[in-house]
């Protein structure tokens, strides 16, 4: 039976049939592909050449879709219809970190109830005054900051921030990050996202048989980080064998995999193990940082969302330096608007890549089974008057922002990320605590901030200066 859009397209266009831009005999449009502005190349042939079309890839047509509606459709029905591209494993098991992001089919519903269980609510809850202690911490670093009137390099310092959060919650364990100046995992873990990008896009893959320094900068960092997290697993491992099997209660995902392993119930291999708290590490880290410098890069230039922000926080607040309960997290309305623009301006994932699992019409375009595809999700939001502008008020139905606004930052369909709740939290707690103590504006010296892709979206010199405010104006 056809679906409602196979219908209302029959008969379906075929990938030929469609436009795009041109490129060189064999290659295609390989050399006009750079990896760092991948996302920025593929919006920019969105605008030209519509919501669908399609490039050539070393003989290869690969389909890019724009329309929210068939973005929606295609991430809905993973992992049957739809799944990532294949290379995306392949790149994430060659690295360790085969994990719940990457794994399809039977293998990723199986790693992903696990997962799910130990980023539920209750968990989160119980992790929450562990995320004020690390926040509080971060409010005082940038004290200092404040004071020395120097600027601060938001992407660098938000990800110390988001690597002790991470590794607080998925190990329990405090790496401490905002405390030291050059923190090696910090160091190792920067280099992931980078070099997953380039083996993702990259036509051949070279570094099965040649490595160049980036190949190898990435094994060190790998193994670097992966005897970290070893050094972790066999401390808990530990602590819990002392504790007994009458203690059941797990507090984060590494303890709930322990408890499997320990209680002769663990649906992981060991490599597996590995790969979800590794990836929960990097995920955890680079997505949320990015998000949250974004936001803050944004605010500073923008005195009266910033103005309202500071208003929502100190009266939820009450005083304190950063929001007392998990409970008054939800009072932060005009954060959760804020945060929803940002990542509707700057989604952290504003490319998707896919495959056709079997053949099928998507957006009136037969695809065959095999047919590679990407999802380019913030091009249509762009396009109506106004939509380009910040306005947060568009989330709270508080003006006539045109397009109803959609947000892909966390998937969507039965792939939706697992850890948006914990995410969102973290990002309110963090962004309350920094507009209730200090003034946030750019940094005169720096005005060109890059958007630069490496699997994720991040900012590139989102600089921005602090000021403190005494007590009288904290009181006011």
């Amino acid at each position: 039976m056809l679906t409602a859009e196979q219908t209302s397209t029959f008969p379906a266009r075929t990938i030929d049939d469609l436009p795009g831009p041109r490129g060189l005999p064999f290659v295609g449009n390989a050399f006009q592909l750079r990896p760092k502005a991948l996302h920025a190349i593929v919006e920019a042939w969105s605008r030209r050449y519509g919501s669908t079309y399609a490039f050539r890839l070393f003989g290869r047509r690969v389909v890019v879709f724009s329309d929210p509606v068939v973005i929606e459709r295609a991430l809905g029905e993973r992992p049957a219809t739809f799944r990532r591209m294949p290379r995306i494993q392949e790149v994430a098991r060659e690295i360790g970190l085969d994990g719940v992001f990457s794994a399809e089919g039977e293998t990723w519903r199986r790693q992903r109830q696990i997962v799910a269980r130990a980023l539920d609510a209750s968990h989160v809850r119980e992790f929450f005054p562990s995320l004020r202690v690390i926040t509080e911490r971060l409010k005082r670093r940038w004290d200092v900051a404040a004071a020395a009137g120097e600027p601060i390099d938001l992407y660098a310092e938000l990800s110390r921030y988001t690597v002790d959060v991470t590794t607080n919650f998925a190990f329990g364990y405090d790496m401490k990050t905002l405390e030291r100046d050059d923190d090696p995992i910090q160091h190792h873990l920067a280099r992931m996202f980078p070099t997953v990008n380039v083996r993702v896009n990259f036509p051949f893959p070279y570094w099965r048989y040649v490595k160049l320094p980036i190949d190898r900068a990435m094994d060190r960092a790998v193994a670097f980080v992966r005897a970290r997290v070893g050094d972790i697993v066999d401390a808990s491992r530990e602590r819990m064998r002392e504790a007994g099997p009458g203690n059941s209660r797990t507090k984060n995902l590494m303890e709930t995999l322990l408890a499997q392993e320990r209680d002769g119930q663990s649906r992981l291999s060991p490599d597996e193990f590995f790969a979800n708290l590794m990836t929960m590490l990097l995920a955890g880290e680079d997505t949320t940082a990015a998000t949250l410098a974004w936001a803050l890069h944004l605010i500073a230039q923008r005195p009266a969302v910033q103005a309202r922000l500071r208003a929502e926080a100190r009266a939820v607040l009450a005083g304190n330096d950063v929001v007392a309960t998990i409970d008054d997290v939800a009072r932060l309305t005009y954060h959760d608007a804020v945060i929803s623009e940002t990542m509707r301006l700057k989604p952290v994932v504003p490319l998707f890549f896919m495959q056709a699992n079997v053949a099928t019409v998507l957006g009136g375009i037969a695809l065959p089974k095999g047919a590679v595809f990407f999802l380019a999700t913030r091009v249509a939001g762009l396009e109506a008057p106004g939509a380009a502008e910040f306005v947060p008020e568009r989330w709270l139905g508080e003006c006539d922002a045109s397009p109803e606004p959609k947000d892909f930052a966390f998937g969507a369909g039965p792939r939706f990320c697992p850890g948006r709740s914990i995410a969102v939290i973290e990002m309110k707690t963090a962004l309350s605590a920094i507009v209730a103590n200090f003034t946030v504006v750019p940094d005169p010296q720096r005005h060109d901030v890059r958007e630069v892709y490496a699997f994720v979206m991040m900012p590139r010199d989102a600089r921005v200066c602090l000021r403190s405010f005494d007590d009288r104006e904290r009181s006011g």
